[in-house]
């Protein structure tokens, strides 16, 4: 009898493998769900060919719909080569067991790649839904001489690359497409044509630190600070990638925030663009928490559109409502899309994490969580979405990612 149900299995995945590809093809054409794909691809060797073949012709005919950002985790079983994909919207974590490195800074994802900073200050871009890689050289050429020279045991400092963001998805593009990073050592933006490949600098000669980018329009737009005493001032400006020659179209006397009295915080600006198309810029407000020695917690949030003016110039004006959106914001390259359109997702909120990707767990765990969490633009009321596993305390955070089949 245990003979004959070995028999009985057997002939059943069998059946399964020998189902015609243009059946298995008609499963796939309904197939939307991103977590659906991936369990249609491990089923068997037989699938995951089709699955693969299939995925191509989908990247030849660009059908895949925007999938919503989803936060990468650590996997359950807390290994650091591991992770897992939680979706905000339904609470839900995908235990999926992606491989990422290990031991290296990540400074960001755009467009479902990950980037890691090596020890010569070279890039890796990285996905960790194809596994596929791409090499950036380095982008400080003069650290590259030094330690070549006096064989100097340099290390990179933790946050000299503070951000990094794609113009477009390499997968479609792998000949024409622009790697965009704030050098934060050098307060200056630095930008990497890969058909060109060569690294391009902008550099500030007002004393203005950049803290956020993105490509919009087919132009690269950088908000900037300039920090004196108790104001805040706030430009954006913007280049095109053929040359390192910047215009400034919000000038930094026309966006200002000033601290009243005694009043403490520390001030993040993020550029996203609605789904609507419009340029939104997002103030996070960061206080100190007396009680508790930690990292800022985020107090509030305000909302600016960016309106166009004669000359390309831009107008702020502040906003009550993020239209039916929902912002995705942290790490990486800062995200909206049409709540409606996604089964659980909240309009008018803020999902949020922490920036600088290379802080732990721990330093949550310290705090409550307050650099995690959500927030309403209707009502101002702050929620939260992923808890980490207390044993998961000493691994790296999390960050947004959009999924790519691709």
């Amino acid at each position: 009898m245990e003979n004959d149900g070995k028999k009985l299995k057997e002939n059943n995945i069998r059946e399964w493998e020998t189902l015609p590809a243009n059946v298995l093809d008609i499963i796939l054409e309904n197939l939307i769900s991103l977590f659906d794909y991936i369990r249609f691809g491990v089923v068997c060797k037989p699938w995951l060919f089709v699955a693969e073949h299939h995925k191509q012709i989908r990247i030849n005919n660009y059908c895949f719909s925007k999938h919503l950002p989803l936060l990468l985790v650590p996997a359950e079983d807390g290994r650091e080569q591991w992770r897992s994909l939680y979706n905000a919207a339904t609470r839900k974590v995908y235990d999926f067991k992606l491989h990422v490195p290990i031991n290296k800074r990540c400074c960001g994802s755009s467009h479902g790649w990950l980037f890691f900073v090596e020890k010569d200050r070279s890039i890796t871009l990285f996905n960790p839904f194809t596994q596929a890689f791409i090499h950036l050289p380095t982008f400080d050429r003069q650290f590259k001489e030094l330690h070549a020279k006096y064989k100097l045991n340099m290390k990179i400092r933790p946050f000299d690359v503070f951000k990094l963001i794609l113009s477009v998805d390499p997968t479609l593009h792998p000949n024409d497409f622009t790697v965009v990073i704030i050098n934060s050592s050098k307060l200056q933006i630095e930008y990497f044509k890969f058909k060109d490949q060569r690294w391009e600098k902008i550099v500030y000669g007002h004393g203005a630190y950049c803290v956020d980018i993105i490509c919009y329009k087919k132009l690269i737009y950088a908000v900037n600070f300039l920090r004196k005493s108790f104001t805040y001032s706030t430009e954006v400006v913007c280049f095109s990638g053929d040359s390192p020659q910047f215009k400034v179209v919000l000038p930094a006397d026309k966006f200002q925030t000033v601290r009243k009295g005694l009043e403490s915080f520390e001030l993040q600006n993020y550029l996203v663009e609605s789904s609507q198309g419009s340029l939104m810029i997002i103030q996070r407000f960061k206080k100190n928490d007396d009680e508790i020695e930690c990292t800022f917690q985020t107090t509030n949030f305000k909302v600016f559109k960016l309106v166009q003016l004669v000359d390309d110039e831009l107008e702020v004006v502040e906003v009550k409502s993020l239209d039916g959106d929902a912002m995705f914001l942290g790490d990486n390259h800062s995200t909206s899309i049409l709540a409606s359109e996604y089964s659980g997702c909240e309009p008018n909120y803020i999902y949020f994490t922490e920036h600088h990707s290379d802080i732990s767990y721990s330093d949550y765990y310290e705090c409550g969580f307050r650099g995690i969490g959500t927030f309403s633009v209707s009502d101002g009321s702050f929620g939260s979405h992923h808890v980490p596993n207390i044993a998961h305390k000493y691994l790296l955070q999390p960050i947004w990612i959009h999924p790519k089949l691709m």
